[in-house]
């Protein structure tokens, strides 16, 4: 099973995913949406090339969906490590945030 690092810049983004989550629909769906995306890493520290690859944003990028969600992620060489680098509004332009 691969180890699951999330940058500094993914960790934003959930909080900013729980904050807003929070503001508009309350506490409990805010928590119960960042463990929908918490499972999501779970399954690819399980099998971390799950998911599609996404030459188009850079080399060696990943994404899979999350809810409404996408997580943006790479894979280390010998498959030991998934670093999720983003997790982006399927809707948000992704070049210009990641």
């Amino acid at each position: 099973m691969a180890e699951v690092r999330i940058t500094p810049a993914a960790k934003t983004h959930l909080l900013d995913i729980w904050a807003y989550t929070e503001q508009t629909w309350g506490e409990a769906r805010a928590d119960a949406y960042l463990l929908e995306i918490e499972a999501v890493f779970r399954q690819l520290a399980a099998a971390p090339l799950l998911g599609r690859p996404r030459p188009e944003i850079r080399e060696g990028f990943r994404s899979i969906p999350a809810g409404s969600h996408v997580i943006f992620h790479t894979v280390t060489p010998d498959k030991a490590y998934v670093n999720i680098i983003g997790v982006l509004h399927a809707k948000m332009d992704v070049s210009s945030r990641l």
